[in-house]
């Protein structure tokens, strides 16, 4: 099964163990974080980071890295 891609942001939340009823503040999956961190540490010495597209070879390894709870970094 899909870890992070596809699923509601409530599934996703129920699955970190957050109840997003309880939330007052906006929910940000771990995977959303964990990838901010990664551009804050490496990629803002990266020109281009934005601009220059992944192969799609690399985007699916990645992808499918998330998806199944892998650090693909």
């Amino acid at each position: 099964g899909h870890f992070v891609f596809g699923r509601e942001l409530e599934d996703l939340a129920k699955i970190e163990g957050i109840n997003m009823s309880d939330q007052s503040d906006v929910y940000i999956p771990i995977v959303v974080r964990k990838l901010v961190e990664h551009v804050r540490s490496t990629g803002l010495q990266q020109e281009g980071i934005f601009r220059k597209s992944p192969s799609n070879a690399d985007l699916s390894k990645a992808r499918n890295d998330l998806d199944q709870g892998m650090r693909c970094m």
